[in-house]
């Protein structure tokens, strides 16, 4: 009903958007973990950048807002 209204989209869409949304900020990959008892479905979303510190702050010296606003 919620896609109908414009409120959602359509079901098995989200997993699509959250990895290239993680990919474009470049963190690390989000990952299902599983359990049985009881059974859960977990969505890990790590927070780890895999652009070092020291390469990040470098860049942002030399370019600036530039380096910011690149996709």
């Amino acid at each position: 009903m919620f896609p109908l209204m414009g409120g959602g989209d359509k079901a098995g869409s989200g997993m699509d958007k959250i990895r290239a949304g993680w990919r474009s900020q470049h963190l690390r990959s989000p990952r299902l973990e599983e359990s049985l008892r009881p059974d859960r479905v977990k969505l890990v979303l790590p927070m780890v950048s895999l652009i070092p510190a020291e390469v990040d702050l470098s860049l942002r010296a030399r370019f600036g807002d530039r380096f910011a606003k690149l996709e």
